[in-house]
């Protein structure tokens, strides 16, 4: 056990320390290895994490941004109803929310409802400011009795209601 280790110099014999120290070097080397593969899981970690951080911080901006549109075409709805821009047989919750959808999305859901169309294009218009319509409405045929296209909206009627 002893032959490949250093003489000790007061006995010219094998140091009987040698093999404790040798045990001992090779268990930190291996405990060393664990150690450097841990740190590099843990830094694997905390890159994931942040990176979470960050994306989960880009996600509550626009998230935030989102709300503030919401709001923003709600309180277009309000100035619509108070203006008269939207008749009053329109001041109910789903036709409201039917022209809040259309100022905050360009959602057509007003299905053969001209007039209703015809005041969330001029909220949005005049209000809201961000319509983008072409010219006419196009109401498709599918040719298929069970199923009726929604209409396509491709420009504002000319008339606005007072």
């Amino acid at each position: 056990m002893y032959e490949s280790s250093p003489k000790a110099e007061s006995t010219n014999k094998p140091d009987k320390r040698y093999g404790s120290t040798k045990a001992y070097n090779q268990g930190a080397a291996a405990a060393a290895g664990f150690g450097k593969a841990g740190l590099s899981f843990i830094i694997a970690d905390l890159s994931v994490s942040a990176f979470t951080g960050i994306k989960g911080y880009g996600d509550a901006v626009k998230a935030d941004e989102q709300r503030r549109a919401i709001r923003k075409s709600w309180v277009d709805v309000s100035l619509g109803v108070n203006s008269g821009m939207i008749a009053p047989e329109f001041h109910n919750i789903q036709d409201l929310s039917s022209v809040a959808n259309f100022i905050y999305q360009g959602a057509d859901t007003f299905g053969k409802n001209d007039a209703l169309r015809t005041s969330a294009i001029n909220v949005s218009k005049y209000i809201s400011g961000n319509y983008k319509g072409g010219d006419i409405i196009i109401r498709p045929d599918s040719g298929l009795d069970n199923y009726k296209p929604d209409p396509i909206l491709v420009s504002p009627p000319n008339t606005r209601q007072e």
